[in-house]
């Protein structure tokens, strides 16, 4: 059924969830209230911990049985859904509303085909389809969300597709019986940002096609300016406001609001309409057009000054497999990178260019196929036993999860110090005074020492990782995708709190991300990888104000910003190029 004529299709009033009883009760959502209208997009934004992701749970009755439910959440024809249990709200689950959730490899069986669960959902909410009409409407719904080849994605298993492909299979399944509404549960996270725009143009055109609303959950702002009509922001589970996404983006009034905007890194105005002629635009800033012939880029000296780089790496190529049958994967292909002392240099690219090979490369965990990597002018090939030792503690790394980088059995201060008591032959008491200074210096509360990392916050567990990291004082960090997995104001402190470690100790960085506006805050030079070639690289400015190469171009006309009509400026560049 359909709402009255300009009523709301859901109406939430005062939704409250507590977990837990007496004085153990945490309060997630304390009493938030508001509309979602038919075919629009509203955005529930806030960070980690705000109760956004709760509310989208608690509609379709998924809290656990510790979760303590109270309010309304009126359904245009179908009541209050906080009061069905049961067979009633099975029925209504994909049927009327349905769930795209965060990750889809673990939403999807691994065991089966994307066919059998495409399938199986059909008939699970049409009785009486026949399993070949059922495949043959799991045909169409991968045509709808525009997966490619579908007719053998349906025989293909999950890990056998992308992350953005297994998310529009995600997609495909909760619109199996075409529900008035979708909850999307930070659909787009774990996604590159060519990527998520493509999910994000499929979300926008289900609701322009189709009349499909949909609850959008997310704490990326740029996606809120890019997708979402209005928006609501949570901070504590209680709404701090609301209101359309122009209003709320351009004219926030609540302190909390501005404050998030405020963390959000921003990119600049990029031109993105004209050809470049790449190949001729002088040493500092160049890139190669897509022919494998002509290689990749050669290296690119160190910023002014840097005469002799902490890192030096010359043709470096890096093939998987291959020794019977084929070629094998090559993910790196002769590339040349250099850093200079106490320089940032950024490295972009999606997913499966070869960033994080070329950090494996650097770091020692990687043989390289060809080419040479040398730190402070030293092969660690050519070197064993102590002097290979005293080469690798020249480098620091930064792993992108601070949940599995820790030894969850090892106290702060002991992962801390690991690496001085590997490294160093300092006595415990000069040991404990080193590292309550690292301690220190990362800004972690006095005793975080004692604590163990699953008694941290995700931004506190993060800065364990860069004091382990800095411990012996490195001339190179290599931070592989430090920030992607905390809250945009958690993330803005760990790259306040980088920039003001780099100016106190000096060292270089490679700083490895798939988000170009927090490399444009960060990085003093940027290189594009792109299927493990360099196809671009040049001051950070030039090339996020000027991208020559047309994948760089693509990258930054896909990469979300917070204003909604730059946003929309970029949105069409971004189809111009793509298409």
């Amino acid at each position: 059924m359909t709402p009255a004529a300009g009523g709301p299709l859901l109406s939430v009033r005062d939704l409250r969830i507590v977990f837990g009883t007496g004085a153990a009760a945490t309060v997630a959502v304390a009493g938030a209230s508001w509309d979602l209208g038919p075919g629009e997009v509203l955005a529930v934004v806030g960070e980690s911990g705000s109760g956004k992701s709760v509310t989208a749970l608690s509609l379709l009755g998924l809290l656990p049985g510790s979760a303590h439910v109270t309010g309304h959440a009126e359904l245009a024809g179908h009541g209050d859904l906080l009061a069905l249990t049961g067979e009633p709200l099975r029925r209504l689950r994909g049927a009327v509303v349905s769930m795209v959730f965060q990750d889809p490899g673990s939403t999807l069986n691994p065991v089966l085909t994307i066919g059998d669960q495409l399938t199986e959902a059909v008939r699970v909410h049409r009785p009486g389809t026949s399993r070949a009409a059922a495949r043959t409407r799991a045909l169409d719904l991968l045509e709808t969300v525009r997966v490619p080849d579908p007719a053998s994605r349906l025989r293909a298993y999950p890990h056998q597709l992308s992350g953005g492909q297994l998310q529009r299979v995600v997609i495909a399944m909760a619109l199996a019986d075409e529900p008035a509404g979708v909850v999307a549960d930070e659909p787009t996270t774990a996604l590159d940002v060519t990527v998520q725009a493509d999910v994000l143009d499929l979300l926008r055109d289900l609701t322009v096609r189709r009349g499909t609303s949909v609850v959008l959950i997310t704490h990326d702002m740029g996606v809120v300016a890019d997708l979402a009509d209005r928006v609501v922001v949570l901070r504590h589970g209680e709404v701090v406001e609301t209101g359309t996404v122009r209003e709320v983006l351009r004219a926030p009034r609540a302190e909390y609001t501005r404050e998030l905007l405020a963390a959000v890194p921003q990119l600049p105005a990029a031109d993105l309409g004209a050809s470049a002629d790449v190949g001729a635009v002088g040493n500092a800033h160049r890139a190669v057009p897509d022919d494998p012939a002509r290689g990749s880029l050669p290296g690119l000296a160190p910023a002014p000054g840097a005469a002799d780089p902490v890192l030096d790496v010359r043709g470096v190529s890096v093939t998987y497999g291959g020794r019977w049958r084929g070629g094998g994967l090559r993910a790196l292909d002769e590339v040349d990178l250099r850093i200079g002392a106490g320089e940032v240099l950024g490295l972009v690219g999606e997913s499966g260019s070869g960033k994080s090979t070329l950090a494996g490369v650097v770091n020692g965990l990687v043989r390289p196929t060809a080419g040479s990597v040398r730190i402070g002018g030293v092969d660690p090939t050519t070197l064993r036993g102590r002097e290979l030792r005293a080469v690798r503690a020249r480098v620091g790394v930064v792993f992108q999860n601070p949940y599995s980088s820790l030894d969850p059995r090892s106290s702060v201060a002991d992962s801390v110090a690991e690496p001085l008591l590997l490294h160093t032959s300092d006595d415990p008491r000069e040991v404990r005074e080193r590292v309550a200074g690292l301690l220190d210096a990362v800004a972690l509360p006095a005793g975080s020492g004692e604590r163990f990392p699953h008694e941290l916050s995700g931004g506190q567990r993060q800065r364990v990782a860069i004091a382990r990291a800095i411990a012996l004082g490195p001339d190179l960090l290599i931070a592989d995708e430090p920030t992607s997995a905390l809250d945009v104001s958690v993330q803005a402190r760990v790259l306040d709190l980088l920039a003001d470690l780099r100016a106190r100790f000096g060292f270089a960085s490679l700083f490895i991300t798939h988000d170009l506006a927090v490399v444009g805050q960060v990085a003093d030079r940027i290189a594009v990888l792109h299927r493990g070639r360099l196809v671009e690289e040049g001051p950070a400015d030039a090339v996020l104000t000027r991208p020559l190469h047309p994948y760089t171009q693509r990258l930054v006309a896909a990469a979300p910003v917070t204003d909604p009509d730059e946003q929309h400026r970029r949105r069409t560049a971004w189809r111009a190029l793509t298409s």
